[in-house]
């Protein structure tokens, strides 16, 4: 309840003395004259609520207070805002976008009614397209053009809009947006306009002609293997819009096969490490060697002499072996392992396969809960660093985006998982330092004579799509087995 000063009635008295004069009389029987100020009743406030416009127009309200009854006289308003960083209100009651926000704007008269107004203030944004950019450095395309609407159409400074390369290194901007391939690697291109900031993610890969014998395509989704890493798979896009979705910054970063067994002096990084053949090859960049391939419109075969990781040696007593077959939306990956060596490796996690994706994509998406296939809520999950571990009932993860779009591997037969995000994701893309990881993981000894085998399936699209085509599998799987 807001306390009101009461109006004092002024009463005016007016003295009789009786002075005797001749002739005159001194004294008046008259009632002495009395004052009543009319009363103020209600306070009125045009308009009711206000909304104004950061860095457009509208960014000034006039706001008009009279009094009830309208023969009141000597009145006095007073302005306040409840939040001058949103906006202010001047002694005539003009209000003025400060910044974005609400707030209420309180008017007084007389110190007796007051009213409140609310006001919003909005700011200006940017509409950019494309907010996702993948180029070439010295191939095609080599050059994107970015364009930038200021909202709404009635904004001030519509055109004063400025773009910023975050590496330069990698790509620059004009002044009118047009983004050119200076290098590989990722960074962010910065649209602004006033205090508002919209960015585009520009990934740069070197030109990839010397892979295009490792390319498979069924017109739908397209796979390629690096020839000069064993054959790894460093490539997996849909054909239309082209997005490769893998991370190959070195030879650890495909999907590949890799396996563990027993320490053996070796040493990765400053860290003791253990027997470690690696499909793609070393750590300090040794390829590995394809001994075999044939290719087609829609399959190819791989076979190759994976490297050690932490020495770069051949080793010579491992063969790694790759079929794979497009299907529609999905790739199939059959993976085999021969082991012709004497040692027993003690029982390791082994990765099946060792997935690395564009750190764009974040969020790890699965299932565990205790109803599988029955299209329960999956678990959604950004990964930390170092490794964290978990179980999956479904034998499928997806990495994916904000809007729930990436890709997806189903491993059947492994439910364990370990993961993690290297970086921010600031530098990601196909080559970028940063990059999301998981890899299906089961606890198995190498030893003399072991012949493994297993299937990888790859597929893109929304989690739902993803989900459907790992189900359709599962399915056909089962039924095939009845």
């Amino acid at each position: 309840m807001i306390k009101m000063n009461k109006i004092k009635t002024r009463i005016i008295t007016i003295a009789c003395i009786c002075i005797p004069v001749t002739g005159i009389s001194g004294c008046s029987d008259k009632p002495a004259e009395q004052y009543h100020p009319v009363e103020l009743t209600d306070l009125l406030v045009s308009p009711a609520s206000v909304s104004l416009l950061y860095g457009g127009e509208p960014s000034l309200q006039q706001l008009t207070a009279t009094v009830l009854p309208e023969n009141v006289t000597d009145v006095i308003f007073t302005w306040l805002s409840g939040n001058r960083d949103v906006a202010t209100v001047s002694p005539t009651g003009l209000v003025t976008a400060e910044g974005v926000g609400s707030t209420q704007i309180a008017v007084t008269a007389n110190e007796q009614k007051r009213k409140y107004i609310p006001v919003n203030v909005r700011a200006i944004d940017i509409s950019v397209s494309p907010t996702f950019i993948s180029l070439v450095y010295g191939g095609t395309p080599g050059s994107q053009q970015l364009t930038a609407i200021v909202l709404p159409e009635n904004a001030a400074d519509k055109n004063v809009i400025t773009y910023k390369s975050g590496n330069d290194a990698v790509a620059t901007v004009s002044p009118t947006g047009l983004v050119t391939a200076a290098g590989a690697g990722s960074t962010l291109i910065t649209v602004m306009v006033k205090k508002v900031s919209k960015y585009v993610q520009v990934v740069v890969s070197s030109d990839e002609s010397k892979y295009a014998d490792g390319f498979v395509t069924n017109g739908v989704i397209k796979l390629g293997v690096d020839m000069n890493a064993g054959g790894s798979v460093y490539c997996f896009s849909e054909v239309y819009p082209e997005r490769n979705l893998l991370n190959h910054a070195d030879k650890g970063r495909f999907i590949q096969q890799s396996y563990y067994g027993a320490a053996d002096g070796s040493v990765w990084d400053g860290t003791p490490w253990t027997w470690n053949p690696v499909q793609g090859g070393g750590y300090m960049g040794q390829a590995a060697k394809v001994l075999e391939s044939d290719f087609n419109s829609e399959t190819l075969y791989i076979k190759s002499l994976p490297k050690h990781w932490a020495t770069g040696q051949d080793i010579t007593e491992v063969v790694m072996e790759e079929w794979i077959t497009l299907k529609g939306k999905f790739a199939q990956i059959h993976y085999r392992m021969a082991y012709s060596g004497s040692v027993s490796h003690p029982a390791s996690h082994q990765e099946l396969p060792a997935v690395f994706v564009d750190a764009a994509l974040q969020n790890l998406v699965y299932y565990k809960g205790n109803a599988p296939w029955t299209n329960g809520a999956p678990a959604y999950h950004v990964p930390g660093w170092p490794n964290e571990y978990d179980k999956r009932t479904e034998h499928w993860s997806a990495y994916v985006n904000d809007a729930g779009w990436g890709i997806g591997v189903y491993t059947p037969g492994t439910a364990d998982m370990t993961m993690y995000r290297y970086g921010d994701g600031t530098l990601a893309g196909p080559t970028g330092s940063h990059c999301s990881y998981f890899s299906p993981v089961r606890t198995m000894s190498i030893t003399p004579g072991l012949v493994f085998e297993y299937d990888v399936y790859l597929t893109i699209g929304t989690v739902n799509e993803i989900r459907s085509v790992f189900y359709d599998i599962r399915n056909y799987t089962v039924n095939k087995k009845k």
